[in-house]
């Protein structure tokens, strides 16, 4: 299995029970993890998908900082 590994380390431990229903409410899956949050697209993936995951990415994180601070 080809794929790629993205991570974005956070400044605090993430809330799993914020994270994972933004996320899924953006429609990607991610692995959040301590401080961190995990996104692994396959090689193959389009622009259209990227696009949707990394939008969804800094979305989710720029409301979780702002709820969090």
């Amino acid at each position: 299995v080809l794929g790629a590994i993205g991570v974005v380390e956070l400044n605090k431990e993430v809330d799993l029970a914020f994270m994972t229903p933004a996320f899924i409410k953006h429609g990607v899956w991610v692995r959040p993890f301590l401080n961190l949050v995990y996104i692994m697209p396959p090689y193959v993936i389009s622009k259209e998908e990227l696009t949707k995951l990394s939008s969804a990415l800094f979305a989710v994180i720029k409301e979780f900082e702002e709820n969090t601070k």
